[in-house]
């Protein structure tokens, strides 16, 4: 038995698209955020729910975006931690506009 969990690709991208939309009926087609800077968790540390991280580290709201915003002028060197960029990114837009 795993301790995983199975997530469909698919439903995650029909699920993006529905929360996205739902944005842009909000807020049109941009977002203007109040914060730039953010609590992390270090990689090692993030899973780990059975001690609490020795540390944290500050990042960057306008720093994840301008990863984001390169990531299709290189599509050969995509990544799948990249995506961490987007759960940065998603995370700064819940927090300032909770709806």
């Amino acid at each position: 038995m795993t301790d995983g969990t199975e997530i469909s690709v698919d439903r995650i991208r029909d699920s993006l698209l529905a929360l996205l939309d739902h944005v842009r009926s909000l807020y049109g087609d941009k977002i203007e955020l109040e914060s730039d800077y953010f609590w992390s968790i270090p990689d090692n540390a993030k899973f780990n729910v059975y001690s609490d991280p020795e540390e944290l580290t500050v990042g960057q709201v306008s720093e994840v975006w301008d990863h984001l915003t390169k990531l299709t002028a290189s599509p050969e060197n995509l990544a799948t931690y990249q995506l961490r960029w987007f759960a940065q990114l998603f995370d700064a837009i819940a927090q300032d506009k909770i709806v």
